[in-house]
């Protein structure tokens, strides 16, 4: 536990790396386990948990403030208000999880993004046609 502005910056900074590297075993895990669970899902889901990570911890440190003066100004101990922090910013990560479930909007842009796939060629290419091609434009 830090004290103070660097000490509560350092531990931002190691929870943040830790939900990270949490977030892409997890989504590891699933990519190796899930059947249908593709590389757009994975990439997708792992982007999503980013910017999940970012708002919440944004809008953590902005309602942190309030907190931290209005108890520390009341007397109360550091852990208690240490305490208090780690539920906002779990209510916090757990609303926009619920948010992403409501509205759909990994689902919406995985689905997007495999619906666009490029059209396959109407011939196959094969590695003849090089050649074949190569002696029609060619004097040789």
């Amino acid at each position: 536990m830090g004290v103070g502005t660097q000490g509560m910056g350092a531990v931002s900074a190691g929870a943040t790396r830790f939900a990270i590297v949490f977030s892409l075993a997890y989504r590891v895990v699933e990519l190796i386990f899930k059947e249908e669970y593709t590389l757009v899902d994975f990439f997708v889901n792992v982007t999503m948990d980013m910017a999940k990570l970012a708002v919440a911890t944004q809008v953590t440190t902005l309602v942190t403030g309030s907190i931290v003066t209005g108890a520390l100004t009341a007397g109360v101990s550091v852990i208690a208000v240490a305490v208090g922090v780690f539920v906002v910013g779990a209510l916090i990560a757990y609303a926009l999880y619920k948010l992403d479930d409501e509205y759909g909007i990994s689902e919406a842009i995985i689905k997007a993004l495999k619906s666009h796939r490029p059209p396959k060629p109407e011939t196959p290419y094969h590695p003849d046609q090089f050649f074949t091609l190569l002696g029609r434009y060619s004097r040789g």
